[in-house]
């Protein structure tokens, strides 16, 4: 089974831990690099709207792997 990780690609402490926790049980880690809202929307904006704004991105980056694979389900 697969597991798409998003991760922002300054916490890497955050991905040596999935990483390990992935190889742990057992899952196939598929590395997707987190869409960074501090740097790809960095207008004037509450820190929120940033988050939110990379957030939503780095989902809709899996989503399209997901179905550019075939392996939607």
């Amino acid at each position: 089974m697969k597991a798409f990780v998003i991760n922002l690609k300054r916490r890497k402490d955050r991905l040596d831990h999935i990483t390990k926790e992935c190889k742990r049980v057992g899952l196939d880690m598929v590395l997707v690099e987190a869409v960074d809202g501090k740097v790809d929307f960095p207008e004037e904006n509450p820190r929120i709207i940033q988050a939110a704004f990379g957030c939503y991105e780095s989902h809709r980056k899996v989503l399209k792997l997901i179905k550019e694979s075939g392996e939607s389900g």
